[in-house]
């Protein structure tokens, strides 16, 4: 018997249950999300970190929600995670259906007369067994995904090298609405491959991401027109939502908004901001993951980090008596070549000062098998 884990907020799973052979409950406690798998491009393949899928491990561990790892494909683009890591007694085995440079269209299986050495020409049709012909021609022999390894549910980060590594980008915002109508079209195709593969199957569709800056697609109305593009996706989600989709913006907290450029991220959470900006680092990952747990209503550790509202972080500094390091050390801060003085932090010594808070490490949280 698999369980579903339904895409909704706590309130409403834990109202809910699912027809399979037998009928049962599912819940953020103790949730099972099936075979997962996790399609897109370089930003989940993940470059030179970890990848936003290992946040998510750690979340699914820290939340007590099981799940299994389906795809064609083992391992980052470069650096990450090796496969086999284990966080809470769970093992990240590093495994999904994503490629550097990919495109959506090679996803779906349309042909354009673009290079298609992405996946080796194949395309998901090909994965979920609903067919043995490439995109362009020749057979596919790689791994399929049915019967008990049919995903259950899927993660979509796909649209970015669409949007901005075809055509000319600095004439993205006036070429949108029919990038836009190909994309979605795209989309739609992917929708109904999953469908057809499984009914039953749930979608998550992440929006773009934002970026600082990369060898291309660095003008105001370039970035402009991608956060358009977002908010045709999220259109486009509500109307397949009948289909299983549920979209969810994964850029809270990570759009700059002191930037004078629309929809340009914030600097720390990419590898090299001004020459690769467009490929999160561990904190963008953590930050991407952080919000696509929340929009699937997930409560509790995130990614071995606990919580915390903004209150149980404060230090008064207007007390008395006066605040002292060792004041900041008791309440978890760690104070590095400041001076403490009348309730009042200086940085004013040279060389480097910090003052930064330190969270437990992550407790192992394995669950015995209920």
């Amino acid at each position: 018997m698999r369980l579903r884990l339904p895409l909704s907020l706590r309130s409403a799973l834990l109202a809910c249950s699912v027809l399979f052979t037998t009928v049962a409950s599912a819940s953020v406690s103790d949730g099972n999300l099936g075979n997962v798998m996790y399609i897109g491009d370089s930003i989940t393949h993940g470059v030179n970190s970890g990848s936003w899928r290992w946040a998510m491990h750690k979340i699914f561990t820290d939340n007590g929600v099981s799940y299994t790892e389906k795809g064609i494909m083992t391992g980052n683009f470069s650096g990450g995670v090796a496969a086999g890591t284990s966080y809470g007694g769970k093992i990240f085995q590093n495994i999904h259906s994503s490629a550097a440079s990919a495109r959506t269209y090679e996803i779906a299986g349309r042909a354009n007369g673009s290079n298609y050495g992405r996946f080796d020409g194949s395309n998901i049709k090909n994965w979920l067994g609903l067919s043995t012909e490439k995109t362009k021609g020749g057979s596919y022999a790689g791994q399929t995904f049915t019967g008990a390894n049919k995903p259950d549910t899927f993660f979509l980060l796909s649209g970015t090298n669409d949007l901005l590594s075809d055509g000319d980008n600095n004439s993205l915002f006036y070429r949108l609405d029919g990038v836009t109508s190909l994309l979605l079209g795209d989309m739609d195709s992917i929708v109904s491959s999953i469908r057809t593969a499984n009914s039953q199957a749930s979608i998550l569709v992440m929006t773009i991401p934002c970026w600082t800056q990369h060898s291309n697609g660095n003008l105001a109305e370039t970035h402009q027109a991608v956060a358009s593009y977002n908010e045709s996706l999220k259109e486009w989600g509500t109307n397949n939502a009948a289909n299983g989709v549920k979209v969810i913006d994964i850029n809270a907290g990570i759009i700059d908004a002191a930037s004078s450029t629309p929809f340009y991220g914030v600097r720390s959470m990419f590898n090299n901001p001004t020459a690769d900006g467009l490929h999160p680092n561990a904190q963008g990952d953590l930050l991407m993951a952080g919000n696509l747990a929340k929009g699937m209503g997930y409560a509790g550790r995130s990614a071995g980090q606990e919580r915390k509202a903004t209150h149980e972080l404060e230090v008064n500094f207007g007390q008395n008596p006066s605040i002292t390091q060792q004041t900041l050390e008791a309440n978890g801060f760690t104070a590095n070549n400041v001076s403490i003085s009348n309730n009042t932090v200086n940085f004013n010594k040279s060389g480097s000062s910090t003052l930064t808070y330190n969270w437990e490490p992550p407790r192992d949280r394995t669950r015995a098998t209920r």
